[in-house]
């Protein structure tokens, strides 16, 4: 996530709240298809678990940093 001039703090606050909100909500489903439809293996959900993990570490350290 790039921090644009025409943001206000407020509003990169905002952006950043959805932006976990997104994440958690991707660890939810992924939790749904493992443990309660058991539609994955653990192999693809530890896989997938933590490419989004990783991928929000990604996005937010960045965002924190500019």
């Amino acid at each position: 996530m790039i921090r644009h001039a025409e943001y206000s703090a407020a509003q990169m606050d905002q952006l950043t709240t959805a932006y976990q909100w997104v994440f958690h909500s991707e660890r939810n489903y992924l939790i749904d298809l493992y443990f309660n439809q058991k539609v994955i293996s653990t192999r693809l959900f530890n896989s997938l678990y933590r490419e989004v993990d990783t991928a929000e570490m990604m996005v937010l350290d960045y965002s924190f940093r500019q």
